[in-house]
Order: structure tokens, then C-alpha cells, then sequence
């Protein structure tokens, strides 16, 4: 058979595979964002349910167990945010293999993860759980704590016990959360949390009305939300047998190959946490707390255009994950436009609004004698919170795909130079902002950027070369 009556059979086959490809991709690209807008509805909708629980909780607590122990109830409680290293980042790495199974559709694996990642969890919870036991009352915790009086000294060692415990509980729970994710079904796992945070908070009006004591208070709030989503976890392996842990397959291979990707995550999460924190930290130390304070106010309150685009992000960590496994570039490509398009937008926004409204406002709102922050520096804050929102976006795309150890690398880099400029200068709070900027952020959003275009460049290589051999197949068939 000739080269020319090839040439039409073959151009025929082509324009039907790219048509099956768009039909296909459009489908796929509905199911995504349709389970992606319930997720975000439901992290939306967890996240105002916390702040209004915690502001209607706050007057109940304070007039129940007195000043002393309603700051004590504070300070134990408010050790969650420092406990989220914990889980050495084992999660992430579970939940991107989890996303890999889904991928390629293996309900033989799962098992396999999930036990692997139960015993990770549970070895976590014993040291954690021993510790309060053992470590905790040996500790002197009421010198350390001079001012208490004698009574709220004796709730000190129970309560930070009741809070360990409380916490060690919800280890093996999270997973039901990262199956949520891998699997695009978060809007069910952040529903569960809701309605466990919700347990939680009845729990404690209960708990007060009935004279509870501070420990069965704190283990109503934290403990309760947690044993919901074991409870939850249990009943998801009763309906899906192929997620039920397989522990005759835990192996030293698989766990280290969890806390390889765990240990990588865990610096990139301590990277941001320094990224965060460092500037309020930084300013405190060279020009005092009050200026730190305003500083950290108005940091505070442009985390709020972050509402639009972190529960996109979170609710889209599995299909980002899915489609890249799956070599469907040119929806991640799409995904992350629209990720940047959103923040960039929010960001020159909220730039403009507060530029506009100026420093002096947040003063007023503190009650301080101190002058407020200059416009620059308020444009300089926004554009701060714009960038790092940008990188967390193509940082979804790196942490999905299991590339976290490049990303501490540069992450490091780029603070540490940033710290390092600011403490060799010692300049004024507006330059600080700036080198943190010019420094610390504008190359890891540049890097994080090349990285991800490398690794969405690589893909669409690997599939022209898979659409010409499947080319060249089906011309050698006809």
C-alpha cells in the first residue's frame, strides 16, 4: 500500500482521537471542579463555623472557669497550631500515593498505604501518648508558670496531659481527611470535621453547664472532633473494603519511602511557618512590640483574600495530582491560570483598598501612641501576601508530585538570605518588608514557577512522543 492512501486513513484516525480527547477532557474537567466546588463550599463553611464556636465560646468559658484558668484554657489550647509537625508530614505522602492509585485506577494498593500509614500514626501516638504520661508530671511546669495561683497551678500538668492525649487521637483520624482529598471527595471528610467541630463545641456547653473540670473541657473540644473522624474512618472501611488497611503487607520499603516524602514536606512546611512568622518575629526584635503589633495586624487582615483561593487549592489537590499522573497537562495548565489570575486579582484589590485607607485605621483599632505604617509599607505587605499565594498555587503541582526536597532547598536559601541581609543592616520596618519581598518570596515564586513549567514541559514531551507511536500504530495496523 502506497504513502498516499495512508496519508487520509491516517489524518482521519488523528482528527477522531483528538476529538475522543476534547469529549473526554471536557467531561473530566466537569467532575473536577464540580466535586472541587462542594469541597471548597465545605472548608468555607468548617472555617466560619470555627471563628463563630470560638468567639461564642469564648464569653461562656471565661464566665465559668474565672480569669486564671480561662488563660490557662488559652494557652493548652492554643498549643495546636504548634503540634501540627507532628505527623513528620507522613500525610502528604500517603495522600499522594493514594492520588497515584486513583490515577491508575488500582484498588490493590490502597490497602497497602493505608496500612503502612496506620502504623506510621500509631507509633507517633504511642511516643506522644507515653510522654504525657511519663514526661509531662516529671516536668516542673507550675515553677515554670510562677504567677499561677496555687488552684489553677494543680489543673496545669492535667490539662496539658488531657491536650496531648487529645491530640495524639487525631494522628490516625487525619487520614480520613487525606483519603478525602486523594480521592476528590473532601467535601465529605471537611463535612465530617464540621460535624465534629460542632460535637465539640456542644461538648463543652454541656461540659460547663455540668462543672466539668478543665481537662474533660479540653478533651471535649479538641478529643471529641477527633474521635468523630475515627469514628468516621472505621465506617469508610466498612463501605470501601479495598481501603482497609492490609497490614500483612507493612514493610520497611513503603514506610520509608512515606517518611521520605514526609521529611521533605515537613521542611517545606517549616519553611513557610518562618516565612509567616519570621517579618513580626524580625520587626519585634529591631524595632519593638508595639510596631511588631501593627505589623502583625495588618498581616492578619490580608490573609483574608486568601479565602477565595485556599479551599480552591485544597479542594483541588487530588484532581491536580489525578490529572498529572493521568498526562493531562492541559488542564493543570488551565487550573493553575485560573489559581493565578484569582490571587493576582484579590491581591490588587486588597492592595488598592488598604493603600487607599491607609495605616491609620489599624492605630485607631489597636488604641497605641505609635505612627501608623506608611502606604509603601502597606503595598509592600500585600504584595508579600499575593506572591506567597501564587507559589502555594504551583507548589500544589510539586507537593502532588511528590518534588518537595527542591523546593526546601531554594526555600531555605531564599530566607536565609532574606534573614541574613535584615540582620546584617538592621534597617527600618519598610525595608525589612522589602528585602523579605525582594529576597525571601520573589525567588521562590520565581523558582517554584520554572519548576512547575519544567515539570508541565516534561509531560506534554512524554505525550507527543506516546500520540506518535499511537500514531504509528494505528497506520501500521490499517
Amino acid at each position: 500500500m502506497s504513502n498516499e492512501s495512508l496519508a487520509p486513513q491516517s489524518t482521519v484516525i488523528r482528527l477522531r482521537k483528538k476529538f475522543d480527547w476534547i469529549r473526554n477532557r471536557a467531561v473530566v474537567l466537569d467532575v473536577r471542579y464540580k466535586r472541587a466546588a462542594w469541597t471548597s463550599s465545605m472548608i468555607v463553611g468548617n472555617r466560619l463555623l470555627a471563628i463563630v464556636t470560638s468567639f461564642v465560646s469564648i464569653p461562656l468559658l471565661s464566665r465559668y472557669l474565672g480569669e486564671e484558668l480561662f488563660g490557662l484554657w488559652m494557652m493548652v489550647t492554643g498549643l495546636v497550631g504548634f503540634l501540627v509537625f507532628a505527623d513528620l508530614g507522613v500525610g502528604i505522602g500517603f495522600q499522594n500515593q493514594l492520588i497515584r492509585c486513583f490515577a491508575t485506577d488500582d484498588r490493590k494498593q490502597p490497602g497497602v498505604w493505608v496500612a503502612n500509614s496506620l502504623v506510621i500514626m500509631l507509633s507517633m501516638l504511642s511516643v506522644i501518648v507515653a510522654s504525657s504520661l511519663l514526661i509531662l508530671p516529671a516536668m516542673p511546669l507550675t515553677r515554670m508558670l510562677a504567677n499561677a495561683s496555687p488552684e489553677t497551678a494543680a489543673w496545669i500538668v492535667p490539662s496539658m496531659i488531657a491536650m496531648a492525649l487529645s491530640f495524639a487521637i487525631g494522628l490516625p483520624a487525619a487520614l480520613i481527611e487525606y483519603i478525602g482529598n486523594a480521592y476528590q471527595r473532601g467535601y465529605w471528610t471537611h463535612g465530617l470535621a464540621a460535624v465534629g467541630r460542632l460535637l465539640g463545641f456542644v461538648g463543652v456547653c454541656v461540659g460547663g453547664y455540668m462543672e466539668a473540670t478543665l481537662p474533660v473541657l479540653i478533651f471535649l473540644f479538641v478529643g471529641l472532633p477527633n474521635v468523630v473522624n475515627f469514628v468516621g474512618l472505621c465506617v469508610l472501611w466498612g463501605r470501601v473494603p479495598w481501603l482497609q488497611p492490609k497490614f500483612q503487607f507493612v514493610s520497611v520499603g513503603h514506610i520509608r519511602q512515606l517518611l521520605h516524602v514526609g521529611s521533605g514536606m515537613l521542611g517545606v512546611r517549616i519553611a513557610h511557618a518562618f516565612a509567616m512568622q519570621g517579618p513580626a518575629i524580625v520587626v519585634a526584635q529591631l524595632h519593638g512590640f508595639v510596631a511588631a503589633g501593627i505589623f502583625a495586624v495588618i498581616q492578619k487582615l490580608l490573609t483574608i483574600p486568601a479565602l477565595l483561593t485556599n479551599p480552591l487549592l485544597i479542594a483541588t489537590q487530588g484532581a491536580i495530582g489525578e490529572a498529572a499522573h493521568k498526562q493531562d497537562w492541559g488542564w493543570v495548565r488551565c487550573h493553575l491560570s485560573r489559581i493565578t489570575k484569582i490571587a493576582t486579582l484579590a491581591y490588587f484589590s486588597a492592595t488598592v483598598v488598604v493603600v487607599a485607607i491607609g495605616g491609620g485605621g489599624v492605630v485607631w483599632l489597636l488604641d497605641v501612641d505609635a505612627p501608623p505604617p506608611d502606604r509603601g509599607l502597606l503595598a509592600l505587605l500585600c504584595i508579600y501576601a499575593g506572591l506567597s499565594t501564587i507559589r502555594s498555587g504551583f507548589g500544589t503541582l510539586l507537593t502532588v508530585t511528590d518534588r518537595v526536597f527542591v523546593q526546601v532547598a531554594y526555600r531555605v536559601a531564599a530566607l536565609v538570605s532574606a534573614y541574613a541581609a535584615i540582620l546584617w543592616f538592621q534597617p527600618s520596618v519598610f525595608y525589612i518588608m522589602l528585602a523579605f519581598v525582594c529576597l525571601g518570596e520573589l525567588p521562590q515564586v520565581v523558582c517554584t514557577m520554572c519548576e512547575a513549567s519544567y515539570v508541565m514541559r516534561k509531560g506534554r514531551r512524554f505525550n507527543a512522543l506516546a500520540d506518535a507511536d499511537a500514531g504509528d500504530l494505528a497506520v501500521a495496523d490499517a
